[in-house]
């Protein structure tokens, strides 16, 4: 199955093919890099253009040149037999891309012999040169056939198994990309039930927060309840002493202890007002205070009301002396 990526290969490599200009001085707008594996590569398809070692190359516009193109390109120029370092001259212009030697097809009909001046003999016509390097035959219209037909195969070849090792690439990037996007729908899977699981905690705690404040509520306002309740009962008592006060006029014994009956009953009433607020922490206990002040406060008015009569007594009695 096609992907993607091999369809933009096979849409975009005949259009870096497909531009014709011959003139590569006017076309600056691509970036040659100035180190790595593409150093001086402008200088290197000029030469290769120059030299003529590919048509195909002769007829290309350097501007419309991608890395992958220039890479092969590279790759077909590294083929060649006769490629020198760079540091050494090269003996003849026209470097041979063919194996030699090269048998000629006689049977060609377009075939034309080699003349004597195209031969492998220099300016002495009577000895065979002295060569650096092995000679090179000289290429003629008939070849051209064969080197053309070997040329493009060997392109085919390599545009091929490079778009093989492109196909590779991607399968493999899309595998490693199904498992990421397993493995990311994984944790997020997990990240979600963790969120709703704080999300249904923080409901529960809100809940809770809400019940503890009524509590704190019905709380504040049975304290409140408590206050006015002892402040009335308070005043109550202050009424009863001050009317015992101004209705017992007897002798100086009576009156005090009259006296220490009031005081006795406000120190019992300030006991009772501590108790309540000692109270105040539980609900519970305020409860229990409040009944204890109530029984206290009875206990004190049955006894308010005994002394009472035993002081009534004895004013009846001093009266009748």
């Amino acid at each position: 199955m096609e992907t993607l990526m091999d369809q933009e290969a096979r849409d975009t490599a005949p259009k870096a093919l497909a531009h014709l200009d011959t003139s590569i001085t006017q076309s600056r707008s691509f970036h040659w890099p100035e180190r790595g594996p593409f150093k001086n590569l402008e200088s290197k398809l000029k030469r290769l253009k120059r030299n003529g070692n590919f048509p195909l190359l002769r007829a290309l516009n350097f501007a419309d040149l991608d890395p992958l193109s220039t890479y092969i390109y590279l790759l077909l120029a590294s083929c060649n037999k006769n490629h020198q370092p760079h540091n050494k001259k090269h003996l003849f212009n026209k470097p041979n891309i063919v194996p030699y030697p090269f048998p000629p097809n006689r049977a060609h009909p377009t075939f034309e012999g080699p003349s004597r001046d195209e031969h492998h003999y220099h300016h002495h016509q009577n000895r065979p040169p002295v060569y650096h390097q092995p000679p090179r035959p000289v290429l003629h219209s008939h070849h051209d056939h064969v080197l053309n037909r070997r040329r493009d195969s060997h392109f085919d070849a390599v545009l091929e198994g490079f778009m093989e090792s492109q196909r590779k690439t991607s399968r493999d990037i899309e595998t490693k990309l199904e498992f990421t996007r397993y493995e990311l729908d994984g944790r997020l899977g997990e990240l979600s039930t963790q969120i709703e699981r704080v999300e249904s905690r923080c409901l529960d705690m809100e809940e809770d927060l809400k019940k503890q404040g009524e509590a704190i509520e019905d709380s504040r306002r049975a304290i409140h309840f408590t206050k006015v309740s002892t402040k009335e009962m308070d005043n109550h008592l202050d009424e009863k002493i001050t009317s015992l006060d101004n209705n017992l006029d007897g002798t100086t014994k009576s009156l005090n202890s009259i006296t220490a009956v009031a005081h006795q009953a406000k120190r019992e009433v300030a006991e009772v007002t501590l108790k309540e607020r000692q109270c105040y922490s539980t609900m519970l206990t305020l409860v229990e205070g409040q009944k204890q002040v109530k029984a206290q406060i009875r206990d004190l008015h049955i006894s308010l009301d005994k002394r009472a009569k035993i002081f009534k007594e004895e004013l009846e009695g001093l009266k009748t002396k």
